[in-house]
């Protein structure tokens, strides 16, 4: 039996349904009683229960998961939004992956799967009630996941009802996006890369960035109209007029440059793009791999530096926890930075990897102790 808002206030059992028919689904404007559900999470205080719940291996047998579901479901209505969107990520792997994995592959249940996605995102929508993080939550996690079989299908069909009939504190836009990453890749390359060409001119940061993650996913060195270095230079310009959809792009590595040219290209794009990138993007923005793929690079750690980028410097400077041949001398210039973050970055990265005292004062002395 599974301990969800249907068992705790006996009222949800109308959510387990095919989710074909998405009329089924609660309507977010209905007032339901979830006093006995809040109370039931309540009963357990110490978080620390939790924490622990959340670290089990999920190798279980039929009854354990069960058993599992109903000690996790609860914890969607805790008053902590940290657990919430833990609880959420947590049930997410359990139901889209380690309960299918948990049986050999010709045994899946595919029914069996969809039903109990269907029982999720109905503890999903009961829980949203109380706390309108909740589907948010969810769509956070469909950026990585939730594109397979049997899921793929059921997630368009709820989030098109999510489209037709918003839930409060669930943004469109973000629905938007999160169906186009579910889209699955057809053969008529053309059609869809100028679908999705057009919407990198969206308003919307999250739309534009989903689009340029699903061209970057799709396109490769045998597509035409557009090409793999037509695609490249649309995304350049993108880019520099409006920051946001490299990052996305990239994310997927579809177009497989070499790392080298990668990092110039990104590092000319960050040097030339009009403004930085916006805050709500879907995926990482170009810096974060910049800090990775220029790591070994003293050079490029100093190109940085010349533009002012002393920050992303610091985090690339710092990246390896071994020596650099040649970045020695660029940590220590940092470690004089007046940004007292940079500055201390590159002292500690000094002391534990390349052996440099620091002094009281917080300085890192240039001389290397043995």
């Amino acid at each position: 039996m599974l301990s969800s808002f249907t068992h705790l206030t006996g009222k949800h059992a109308g959510v387990q349904v095919a989710l074909s028919d998405a009329s089924s689904y609660p309507a977010p404007e209905l007032v339901r009683d979830f006093d006995a559900a809040r109370k039931a999470a309540m009963t357990q205080r110490d978080n620390q229960a939790f924490w622990d719940l959340r670290e089990s291996a999920m190798e279980f047998t039929p009854v354990q998961w069960e058993e599992h579901y109903c000690a996790l479901a609860p914890w969607l209505v805790h008053d902590n939004a940290q657990i919430r969107s833990c609880a959420v990520e947590r049930l997410l792997t359990a139901v889209l992956w380690a309960e299918p994995s948990s049986v050999p592959f010709k045994e899946r249940d595919d029914a069996k799967a969809v039903s109990r996605l269907a029982w999720l995102l109905g503890e999903v929508e009961a829980a949203h009630v109380i706390h309108p993080d909740i589907i948010p939550f969810v769509l956070e996690n469909l950026r990585f996941t939730g594109d397979n079989e049997p899921f793929r299908t059921p997630f368009q069909t709820w989030l098109d009802d999510l489209r037709t009939r918003p839930r409060a504190g669930v943004r469109p836009d973000i629905v938007e996006g999160t169906l186009l990453l579910l889209e699955p890749i057809d053969d008529d390359w053309p059609r869809q890369a100028g679908r999705w060409m057009a919407l990198l001119d969206h308003p919307s940061t999250y739309v534009r960035g989903c689009a340029a993650r699903c061209l970057g996913q799709s396109c490769d060195d045998e597509l035409v109209d557009p090409t793999d270095a037509e695609l490249l230079a649309i995304m350049t310009s993108k880019e520099l007029m409006r920051p946001g959809v490299a990052g996305p792009f990239w994310s997927y590595d579809g177009s497989n440059p070499d790392q080298e040219h990668a990092a110039l290209w990104m590092l000319d794009l960050l040097e030339r793009r009009q403004g930085h990138a916006p805050p709500d993007m879907p995926f990482n923005d170009i810096d974060f791999y910049l800090h990775e793929l220029c790591s070994h690079s003293p050079e490029l750690v100093r190109r940085m530096m010349a533009r002012g980028f002393d920050e992303l410097a610091a985090m690339t400077a710092t990246e390896e926890i071994k020596p650099v041949p040649g970045m020695e001398p660029v940590l220590l210039d940092l470690a004089r930075s007046a940004n007292t973050r940079v500055a201390g970055s590159a002292g500690r990265h000094l002391h534990h990897i390349y052996g440099h005292r620091p002094s009281t004062s917080g300085e890192v002395h240039d001389d290397a102790q043995a």
